[in-house]
């Protein structure tokens, strides 16, 4: 089981380093909650867990700066990432080689090597992601050019990348929501 749970906190460093990458290139459509705010939110998901004494909640300034990481950088995130999603290849590759008594899969077989085959579908879709990102932020320039700020002076690639979230039951995974992106000429 504990084998089973480091894959999918790769296959998790990956998505996150990727969402965080698109959402400081300001490439995420960002919904507006007109009723709402990010704290509300926040406090209402952990709701549920307040009477849970350990681990502690984190206050939401400390679980912003760790899902945010404002220190760093976008090279940063996007080898994060492009390293995880090499382990859990590589990890869910091995483990879609056990046989069904060491998988512990007896009775549901073919469902199980059909599911480990989508999430290696969706680990090599966000590899090909990050791939992408990385050839339009290099093909952007080590320094902004200026057709590539917008009009707050922020890198703006959004005339070179266009992304498409897919719905459930379009995605490679349904449990891994990894965008499809498309780099324009």
């Amino acid at each position: 089981m504990i084998y089973f749970s480091i894959k999918t906190c790769h296959a998790n460093i990956t998505t996150h380093q990727l969402y965080t990458t698109l959402y400081r290139l300001n490439l995420l459509p960002t919904p507006t909650r007109p009723y709402s705010t990010d704290t509300l939110r926040y406090a209402l998901r952990m709701k549920p867990f307040l009477h849970t004494a350990l681990p502690e909640l984190l206050p939401y300034t400390h679980f912003q700066q760790l899902v945010d990481a404002p220190d760093e950088s976008i090279a940063g995130l996007l080898d994060a990432a492009d390293s995880a999603i090499k382990k859990a290849r590589r990890d869910w590759d091995t483990l879609g080689k056990l046989n069904k008594e060491a998988a512990r899969c007896q009775g549901c077989e073919t469902e199980w090597r059909a599911n480990v085959k989508d999430v290696l579908r969706a680990c090599i879709a966000a590899g090909i992601a990050v791939s992408a990102v990385r050839k339009v932020l290099v093909g952007a320039g080590e320094h902004a050019r200026k057709d590539n700020l917008n009009a707050k002076g922020q890198l703006d690639l959004s005339m070179r990348l266009r992304i498409e979230i897919p719905v459930a039951g379009a995605r490679y995974h349904d449990w891994w929501i990894v965008p499809k992106l498309h780099v324009l000429p």
